[in-house]
């Protein structure tokens, strides 16, 4: 206010020579009354309201005239020249505005009604959060995106982009572990129990759909038991005297087979309930065994195996002891250091690593990829066929038919993807469409199966074709051999414990 009368005097306004201006509150007063007009700032306190003071003012003659105007905006009580009048209220609202910018909140101003009934727009200033001042300036650039179709543009295309991107990692996020959850259940690293539970399992099925009663539940798993502390296998998914027939067949002849190679007399090893899904491996290892158990030669370094064919749990319990004596540490890391009581599934690696335990040498055939046009392997069937003719014990049987060559080879176990066979013979065959065909025992075959291709073998020689195996029926990407080739001398144990292979071509 002080301020405010400097610039009264600054303009030299020209006032009423009856009237003086009061120098504590700046209003103008008569000459006749000022002295008590001052003095009374000083005996007591002004409460007197806006309208009162200007009704004091009226009464003491002072009034609103052509060059003066009464300025009621806010707290302010004074009289202002008309002159002056824009800037004075002007500047209200300038202060209006620093208060409301140093606060943080807007204030809402009424209109201002004047002595002359004038009515002065002051602007509404709205309260505004920090959230809503976010949204309008978001607003606002959005608005000036799309009145610039080019950053438009440029701006959804990148927010689409990193959209698209991120849509695509969740996606491959999810397919990896999908994948590595069908690997795990495939190779049976995700189930917990082995042999034992899923036999069990099954039995209890078969007595809830009354297909076994409870006594026979009781027995079957008796003599499961029991076979658990003989270390043996049951049998009774074994098929004895397979080959031995075909060497009748063979001398019987069989209609275009120009000559044919066959293992010495092995067993075959059906998968049972037990270990459906996962138990090939483990099957064909147990056929391997039973023809060491049958050479001479092999005969004192499988005593530590028995004189029968190990259970599934027993030949486990061989490995985990193969990889404990330091036989493929990194296969052993693949799969946990653990079998026993798993589903887990064996390789070419894990038959290696046993045979070898027992100073039996083995060696791994790697056959990793397709020599044939059509995706066949024609170079892994000749590698098959010199292995049974020309091994130096190979001798021709002494009968009318020179279409048989019996060997003194143990048989070959095949690994591909998802499945393994046993490799028992092969066949040569004559005529514009002849090629060798391998003979195989696939541990899929049930042992009701097997039983009838005896009685067909017996009989006639179609039966052959359930063993039989053509070029174009083996078309898996990669195929492993693991063979049997002598006793090991104490120095080469060390050195065969690290897993190595030969690979063809």
């Amino acid at each position: 206010m002080k301020r405010r009368r400097e610039e009264l005097y600054r303009h030299d306004i020209d006032f009423p020579p009856s009237l003086s201006i009061c120098p504590v509150c700046g209003t103008s007063v008569s000459k006749e009354n000022i002295g008590i007009h001052v003095e009374e700032h000083f005996t007591q306190p002004s409460t007197s309201s806006e309208g009162n003071r200007f009704d004091d003012l009226e009464v003491q003659g002072i009034s609103d005239s052509a060059d003066f105007r009464a300025c009621t905006y806010g707290k302010c009580q004074e009289l202002v020249s008309t002159s002056d009048w824009d800037d004075h209220i002007f500047a209200h609202t300038l202060e209006d505005q620093a208060i409301s910018d140093s606060t943080g909140t807007n204030l809402l101003q009424a209109p201002v009604t004047f002595h002359q009934q004038e009515q002065y727009d002051m602007p509404l200033i709205y309260a505004q959060s920090d959230q809503a001042l976010a949204q309008e300036l978001e607003k606002q650039e959005m608005e000036r995106l799309e009145n610039q179709p080019c950053e438009w543009d440029d701006h959804m295309l990148a927010q689409a982009l990193e959209s698209e991107q991120r849509r695509e990692l969740e996606e491959q996020r999810q397919q990896e572990e999908e994948e590595l959850k069908k690997l795990q259940a495939m190779y049976g690293m995700s189930s917990t129990g082995g042999y034992v539970s899923q036999y069990s399992r099954h039995l209890e099925r078969e007595v809830a759909r009354n297909k076994t009663s409870v006594g026979d539940y009781y027995a079957r798993k008796a003599e499961m038991l029991k076979i658990l502390m003989t270390d043996n296998d049951s049998g009774e998914s074994c098929t004895r005297g397979i080959i031995p027939q075909l060497h009748h067949r063979y001398e019987m002849g069989v209609s275009g087979t120009k000559a044919s190679w066959l293992a010495i007399d092995t067993d075959h090893f059906a998968s049972t309930v037990g270990d459906a899904g996962w138990g090939c491996g483990y099957r064909n290892l147990q056929m391997l065994i039973s023809a060491l158990l049958k050479m001479e030669i092999y005969r004192p370094v499988m005593l530590s195996v028995g004189d029968k064919v190990p259970s599934i749990p027993r030949i486990q319990q061989f490995i985990e002891s193969a990889w404990t004596n330091g036989f493929d540490r990194q296969g052993s890391e693949q799969l946990g250091c653990k079998l026993i009581n798993t589903r887990k599934w064996i390789g070419a690696t894990e038959i290696a690593a046993v045979l070898r335990s027992l100073q039996i040498r083995t060696k791994i055939i790697d056959f990793h990829q397709a020599t044939g046009c059509d995706g066949t392997h024609p170079e892994m069937f000749s590698w098959i066929k010199r292995y049974f003719s020309c091994s130096v014990s190979s001798t021709v049987l002494p009968t009318s038919s020179s279409v048989l060559r019996q060997t003194s080879v143990p048989p070959l176990y095949l690994q591909h993807q998802g499945h393994s066979r046993l490799v028992i013979g092969v066949e040569e065959h004559s005529g514009k469409d002849g090629g060798l065909y391998l003979l195989l025992f696939d541990p899929s075959h049930s042992a009701k199966q097997m039983q009838s291709l005896l009685e067909d073998i017996q009989s006639s020689s179609s039966g052959l074709r359930h063993l039989r195996r053509s070029l174009k029926q083996m078309r898996c990407k990669q195929y492993q051999i693991v063979y049997v080739d002598g006793i090991m001398e104490p120095s080469e144990m060390e050195e065969s414990k690290t897993m190595d292979s030969l690979r063809v071509p």
